[in-house]
Order: structure tokens, then sequence, then C-alpha cells
């Protein structure tokens, strides 16, 4: 009878150490779960971040294209009367 019980205390205690890294794995796939969801924000982020500064640098551009054609514009009509003044000299 004392097999008996013996045997059960040690299947008891083997069931309880189960048990408990039942628990921990459970308790890391939770962890594994926050990390991917936070993995998933920060990405989304990121893409975020790098599209807004892509249209914000192409913004800068277009305004730089359109100045300097502005101050192109502007200093055509003077360039033009130099190159006929230095031909008429």
């Amino acid at each position: 009878m004392q097999d008996i019980e013996t045997e059960n205390q040690k299947l008891q205690d083997t069931l309880g150490e189960y048990n408990k890294e039942f628990a921990k794995v459970k308790n890391q796939e939770v962890t594994i779960k926050s990390l991917k969801e936070k993995i998933n924000e920060y990405e989304q982020t990121l893409s975020s971040n790098a599209e807004s500064l892509a249209l914000g640098k192409e913004q800068k551009l277009l305004n730089d294209f359109t100045e300097k054609e502005r101050k192109s514009q502007e200093t055509q009509p003077f360039l033009v009367t130099r190159f006929r003044l230095s031909y008429v000299i």
C-alpha cells in the first residue's frame, strides 16, 4: 500500500512540475504575443514616419525648384540684355 502512496506522491509532484512549466510556457506565449504586437506598432510608426519624411523632402525639393525657376525667370531678361550688349561692343 505504501508503494502506491509513494507512486501517487511522485505522480502528484511530477504533475505539479508540469503545471509550473505549463504556466511558464503560457507566460512566454503572452510575452511573445505582446512583443509581436509592439513590433507591428513600431513598423507601422516607422512606415508612417518614413512616408511623412519623404513627402516633406519632396515638398522641399518642389519649393526649391520653384524658387530657382522664379529666380531664373527674373534674371533671364538681364542676361539677354547683357548678352546683346556684349555683341554690340
